[in-house]
């Protein structure tokens, strides 16, 4: 079965916190969005379980400030390059990966003048103790 079958089957409600077979979870950002969370929290319950996949419906997210990937095995992935991460303002990532073994799927990064769309790097611990407790807001204007 291809990926996109896959998850077309579980539709977009079902996928909230739900484990996959393996000890990775699958997640969609939109359910997430539709219980008003936020996409760095489905981030974050993907990293939680060590790793898995953040799936996305078509449509495009304005990302308000970076997306925190500090795990390994974390994927973003979309249903097609309709689905698209968009920078809502200018000078910063999308998506900071400070892990590996992850990656971007089917998705589309639009970055704003004088931003970076995808970061690859290391992050400084005393930084990452301020960001976890921010709230990255993250809206669909699909």
């Amino acid at each position: 079965m291809q990926r996109r079958s896959f998850f077309k089957s579980f539709g977009t409600g079902s996928l909230v916190g739900a484990a996959a077979t393996s000890a990775f979870a699958s997640v969609s950002a939109q359910a997430f969005l539709a219980a008003g969370k936020t996409l760095q929290q489905a981030i974050d319950s993907v990293q939680a379980a060590g790793g898995g996949t953040v799936f996305f419906a078509a449509g495009t997210y304005a990302v308000e400030s970076p997306l925190l990937i500090t795990v390994d095995g974390v994927r973003l992935v979309g249903e097609s390059r309709a689905s698209v991460l968009q920078a809502a303002k200018n000078g910063h990532p999308i998506v900071h990966f400070a892990a590996s073994h992850g990656g971007v799927e089917n998705l589309r990064l639009r970055g704003r003048e004088a931003s970076t769309a995808l970061l690859v790097a290391p992050v400084d611990p005393t930084a990452l103790k301020k960001k976890s407790t921010r709230t990255t807001t993250v809206s669909s204007t699909s």
